[in-house]
């Protein structure tokens, strides 16, 4: 018999019923390929001492941005020019340790199914109070995967932020980066525009 399963025995009929918290549900729809994992050594990054510049921006204007308004920073440029080895670098930047939330990067490994729930995932390991709004949300709709994006940033990520900014004792910091990579691989209508 299963660890944490009831087993019934009814008119011949055997039925496992596995009993699971509804938190660990959220594992089963993060994407591990599109988190960024600094010990990965197939995934690009800058070479030492390069585009340091670059990076350096980055960081500062995570770092000093005030204005909500202004809190999306787009690097772009043409396809293989190595905007995905700077995002990685940014990533692991000593500079970037405490400030840094979570990363998704979209591939044909990496569908916009995924987005949210790798990045609650990860906020709840680096934003304290995080974890248990997260699960709250799950708990109040087991269903919410099954949402459109919409519904998922606001359920598992806005909301619970938000309740970590007015209710958690431990006041998290209010300055966090959270890196999405190859947006315009995210082929799904209307869903970039939503991300963003």
């Amino acid at each position: 018999m299963l660890h944490n399963s009831r087993h019934l025995n009814d008119l011949d009929l055997s039925i496992t019923i596995l009993s699971c918290p509804r938190r660990h549900m959220l594992l089963d729809y993060v994407n591990r390929e599109a988190e960024h994992d600094p010990h990965d050594k197939t995934k690009p990054k800058c070479h030492p001492l390069t585009r340091e510049r670059v990076q350096h921006e980055i960081v500062q204007w995570v770092k000093n941005n005030k204005k909500p308004s202004e809190s999306i920073l787009w690097v772009y440029g043409p396809e293989k020019e190595g905007k995905s080895a700077i995002s990685r670098s940014v990533a692991e930047r000593e500079d970037m340790k405490d400030i840094f939330w979570g990363f998704y990067a979209f591939s044909r490994y990496a569908s916009v199914d995924t987005l949210v729930p790798t990045l609650a995932h990860q906020l709840s390991f680096h934003v304290p109070g995080m974890k248990q709004y997260i699960t709250s949300a799950i708990d109040e709709d087991c269903r919410i995967f099954t949402k459109s994006v919409e519904r998922q940033l606001q359920d598992l990520i806005i909301q619970p932020l938000q309740n970590c900014f007015k209710h958690d004792n431990s006041k998290p910091q209010k300055l966090g980066c959270i890196i999405i990579d190859a947006l315009d691989g995210c082929v799904v209508p209307g869903v970039q525009c939503c991300i963003i």
